[in-house]
């Protein structure tokens, strides 16, 4: 397997994920940042407490982002 797999599925996800956003697809833009997620594009062998603080900035950011578009999608303004 390609040494940089992780980080390029992780960045195209993560591109996908903002082409989706742009268009309205907010559930389908959450999923793909969700998926982007599940390829670590640092150090997979590293644990957390020992990363970067930049690594965990860019990570729970994108976890944020994720969380915020998939609740948006399920319980927006026009949900309800």
């Amino acid at each position: 397997m390609h040494p940089h797999f992780n980080r390029i599925v992780h960045s195209l996800m993560v591109f996908i994920g903002i082409a989706q956003w742009l268009t309205g697809d907010i559930g389908m833009a959450g999923a793909a940042f969700g998926l982007s997620l599940a390829f670590d594009p640092f150090n997979p062998a590293q644990v957390w407490s020992e990363r970067p603080i930049f690594q965990k900035v860019w990570l729970l950011a994108l976890l944020g982002v994720t969380f915020g578009l998939l609740t948006y999608s399920i319980f927006g303004p026009n949900k309800i």
